[in-house]
């Protein structure tokens, strides 16, 4: 709460006529859970928890205690989102400014039996990307399935303040305002990685760090022995334990990442979803 405090006072030091940049890295939802605010707490701590399929029957209980205690940071947070709504609020700013609510990371909390980040399943590797300019953007909420990396926000920001499309000059970052302005919504290639230490820790030791690829409705995911996970997400939402990964018909279909950046083509080993 202190480091929203302290950027609703810089907010406040700017008038509407001197424009600003601000990044806010708050540390919740974390790990070690018990230190959310003792209100946020008490909300959840005997609230019905509705755990994904995907979590084994002998994980459940731990589960639950742990999504409670999540949840209570996540309550935390949505107030200082809140308090920094105001802060704009009051400088008569909101309607001009550009917020972006996203995250690193997600956390498995005991899907696939796995706890923490670096897996490729959705609870670990989709994060929030919100976006939020009434004036360039309307009032009018939506979902789409534009699909970006970290590296993408700071030209896609840009974008939308100045109109600058494609790759930034000796980068490969690529501004998506086209893509988010009202009436539009592509497909885009996401290039992400595994990291190693937690799939060893969960029995899966042949894996290094290697990428893989996402699509909006795929994800194909190769280890160094060739196919490991291939899901649906529509027919398959919650990504269940699957056997061996061997169709190449079904791999066959999948899109071509076509307009993908080099970092994502180039690579053989890798993962669509």
């Amino acid at each position: 709460m202190a480091q929203t405090e302290e950027a609703c006072r810089y907010i406040s030091d700017h008038g509407d006529q001197q424009p600003f940049f601000l990044m806010l890295f708050s540390g919740p939802p974390h790990a070690p859970y018990d230190e959310a605010p003792a209100d946020c707490l008490a909300r959840f701590r005997d609230r019905e928890i509705r755990l994904r399929p995907n979590v084994p029957a002998a994980q459940r209980a731990v589960a639950i205690r742990t999504l409670r205690r999540y949840y209570a940071h996540i309550a935390a947070l949505d107030g200082c989102v809140a308090a920094l709504l105001g802060g704009l609020e009051e400088r008569g700013i909101t309607e001009d400014t550009r917020l972006v609510f996203t995250a690193d990371h997600g956390d498995m909390h005991f899907s696939q039996g796995l706890q923490a980040k670096h897996c490729p399943w959705d609870e670990s590797s989709r994060v929030p990307f919100l976006l939020r300019c009434p004036r360039c953007l309307g009032h009018q909420g939506r979902c789409g399935d534009l699909l970006l990396e970290a590296p993408d926000t700071m030209p896609t920001l840009l974008g939308l303040v100045v109109w600058a499309e494609g790759a930034l000059d000796g980068g490969e970052a690529r501004s998506h305002a086209a893509a988010v302005r009202p009436g539009r919504s592509p497909r885009t290639l996401l290039g992400l990685s595994v990291g190693a230490s937690q799939l060893r820790y969960a029995a899966h030791p042949e894996i290094t760090g290697l990428p893989w690829r996402a699509y909006p409705r795929h994800i194909y995911v190769r280890n160094i022995q060739g196919p490991w996970l291939l899901y649906d997400h529509e027919a398959d939402p919650h990504q269940r334990p699957t056997s061996s990964v061997t169709d190449s018909v079904t791999i066959g279909r999948l899109p071509t990442p076509g307009g993908c950046s080099p970092r994502s083509v180039d690579n053989p080993v890798t993962v669509a979803g």
